[in-house]
């Protein structure tokens, strides 16, 4: 149930993201509301998604990726949160971004390590 909850969360988020950004390059009212709420309610599906995902994770298989993942779902996030703030030109959107993809680069050679490292 929580799975299918936020998949159509997911799709839901996305449809107003998609329609916040075709509003805000026309200049049309209620751009930024469309934006906001549909990347909330993505990160809201992300996370909802990710936390079934990591409960399953209990072998030891899992266990071991779990950490470059939680890194790089963070880099997300940021990503997604600076993306709007530039787009609004709120401040710190530079510094957002910036951190968010040094977050996904550390977690991805996070996750190449941890996956050589097991095979000997």
């Amino acid at each position: 149930m929580k799975r299918i909850f936020g998949l159509l969360l997911l799709i839901l988020g996305s449809i107003l993201t998609l329609l916040g950004l075709l509003f805000k390059l026309e200049s049309w009212e209620l751009a930024n509301e469309m934006l906001i709420s549909g990347i909330v309610m993505c990160v809201t599906a992300g996370i909802l998604l990710f936390s079934k995902t990591f409960s399953a994770m209990k072998s030891q298989v899992g266990a071991k990726f779990k950490t470059p993942l939680l890194i790089i779902a963070a880099g997300v996030m940021l990503i997604f949160f600076g993306a709007l703030s530039k787009l609004e030109s709120w401040g710190y959107a530079s510094e957002m971004l910036i951190l968010g993809y040094l977050l996904q680069v550390i977690g991805m050679l996070f996750l190449i390590y941890r996956a050589l490292s097991g095979r000997k």
